[in-house]
């Protein structure tokens, strides 16, 4: 399985880095224009990315605006299947959790966040099964 993380919070990298490093291979960047880089390089090498951790806040865009364009690429490129995103916000208020739905992301979770909180979450995705032990 292959993991993009998006934080502009090298703590919050860590952490999820420590919580999903046994899960697959993680990359982390920290700002929205890595992340739409890397997710189009791994398209290019045909190795897409299986989930998308992304933050809302980072400086260069939103993640929201990342999600956006994703979106777009895989359209553009009229891929079979879509990949799975979380949003991984400090923002717990109905306008951003509702923008978030409406650019299709699959799971919301609010920091700070639990490893059994995530792992619910990846589970009620089936990014990981429910019998997985992790």
């Amino acid at each position: 399985m292959k993991i993009l993380i998006l934080d502009d919070e090298l703590l919050n990298r860590i952490v999820l880095k420590e919580m999903l490093e046994n899960v697959g291979e993680l990359i982390l960047v920290s700002s929205g224009k890595e992340a739409i880089f890397q997710f189009t390089s791994a398209i290019s090498d045909s190795e897409p990315f299986d989930l998308l951790i992304l933050d809302i806040m980072v400086p260069d865009s939103n993640g929201h605006e990342v999600l956006k364009r994703i979106r777009q690429i895989e359209s553009e490129l009229q891929t079979t299947q879509s990949v799975k995103v979380v949003m991984l916000t400090a923002l717990s208020d109905f306008k951003n959790i509702q923008a978030s739905f409406k650019l299709d992301c699959n799971g919301y979770l609010v920091k700070p966040i639990s490893r059994d909180s995530l792992f619910d979450m990846l589970r009620s995705i089936e990014i990981i099964s429910k019998h997985q032990s992790v």
